[in-house]
């Protein structure tokens, strides 16, 4: 698919849009917006999941590269990331998904969240800010809760970004209020993203809600990071792989991604 990306590098890198985001108006009350062109699903047995933090498009190629991975994936549910018209257009036109933007925060460049791309339309979406604020900068952070049908099923779809510079209370109630959402839902579930579970107390306590929600957080075959951050979890679904994928560097984060089928 040939990629007609009108951003130059430079314009990414200091994300500098000339049209910032519909969500940061003087009077945006709405905390996400839906967005396609063309919804082109795989006829696939199996899924291609991703999850990745794209650093807030901050270094070269990282747009480009998110578009790639798109390309090749039928759900990715991506972290720092940011809307603005621009962003909405060009991510429109070179990925056939539908994609949801979960606002976070606004700063001049436009709106900063977690964005879900699915091969399947997403319903009965919405976007939950975490308790708390992160200290310094006090900003928030968003998960976004969508639900979509994948070979019959209803499947919730759950992009998180979890609460970073802080004392581990505020991750913990991060964490048990995605838990509450979560548990009540019947059907299966894919919960992906950017943990921030960079100690091991973090870590166990999010292996903990995963195992109440009866849900398996998926290992790689191959792990060199020194943290790991980020995580892809399900419910109803097998893993066929799972893969750290070390040759995409226009992040400070590396992208994950499953092959995942239905096991129900």
């Amino acid at each position: 698919m040939k990629l007609n990306i009108v951003f130059s590098v430079l314009f990414l890198t200091q994300l500098a849009w000339s049209n910032p985001s519909v969500l940061c108006e003087t009077n945006a009350d709405e905390k996400f917006v839906q967005f396609s062109q063309s919804v082109i699903p795989r006829q696939e047995k199996t899924i291609e999941v991703l999850t990745w933090n794209v650093y807030k498009f901050k270094k070269e190629n990282s747009f480009s590269d998110l578009v790639s991975l798109a390309n090749k994936s039928d759900i990715a549910l991506v972290q720092e990331a940011v809307h603005s018209q621009e962003l909405q257009t060009n991510a429109a036109q070179n990925v056939s998904m539908d994609w949801t933007f979960f606002k976070s925060f606004c700063r001049d460049y436009g709106a900063t969240g977690v964005q879900t791309g699915s091969r399947f339309p997403q319903v009965e979406v919405e976007a939950i800010l975490a308790p708390g604020l992160e200290p310094v900068v006090n900003t928030p952070k968003v998960t976004g809760f969508s639900t979509v049908e994948i070979h019959g099923a209803k499947v919730l779809l759950i992009n998180v970004h979890g609460m970073n510079a802080n004392k581990g209370l505020d991750f913990e109630k991060h964490m048990d209020q995605i838990y509450e959402v979560a548990k009540d839902f019947q059907g299966p579930i894919i919960w992906a993203g950017d943990f921030n579970t960079w100690n091991p107390v973090r870590t166990a306590y999010l292996n903990a809600k995963a195992k109440a929600l009866n849900m398996t957080v998926l290992k790689p075959e191959v792990d060199n990071r020194k943290l790991k951050l980020d995580h892809i979890i399900v419910r109803g679904f097998k893993a066929k792989s799972v893969t750290i994928l070390e040759n995409v560097v226009s992040s400070d984060h590396l992208p994950v991604r499953a092959e995942l089928e239905l096991s129900q």
